[in-house]
């Protein structure tokens, strides 16, 4: 689905639970393309019911977005048929990993 430059990784559930979408935070270039593929994925009806959470990574880099800057450049706010979460990390400390598993695993257990 990604061509070798694009700069966000995506996993694909095997029961259409979750999908795990990794952004490099400090690549601007790539929010469209990110943008795109991130609509086009959740079409598909593989995906109809799946939830998004969305890691924004090398946060601890200088002049990296926000979340709140990703989140407004991805129109995440339009996503109505999909639960998502967006959080911030870094690869490096683990920083903000244990924050988005923790999400996953509320989300998994309360339904």
């Amino acid at each position: 689905m990604f061509t070798k430059e694009t700069t966000c990784h995506l996993h694909l559930p095997p029961a259409g639970q979750f999908v795990i979408l990794v952004i490099d935070s400090t690549d601007r270039n790539r929010l469209l393309t990110t943008w795109e593929e991130l609509y086009k994925m959740l079409a598909h009806e593989v995906l109809q019911d799946a939830s998004v959470l969305i890691f924004a990574n090398k946060q601890d880099m200088k002049d990296c977005m926000t979340t709140a800057e990703i989140s407004q450049s991805l129109m995440l706010s339009t996503i109505k048929d999909h639960l998502w979460q967006i959080q911030g990390r870094c690869a490096l400390t683990g920083e903000g990993l244990p924050a988005g598993l923790q999400w996953m695993q509320s989300w998994a257990t309360a339904n």
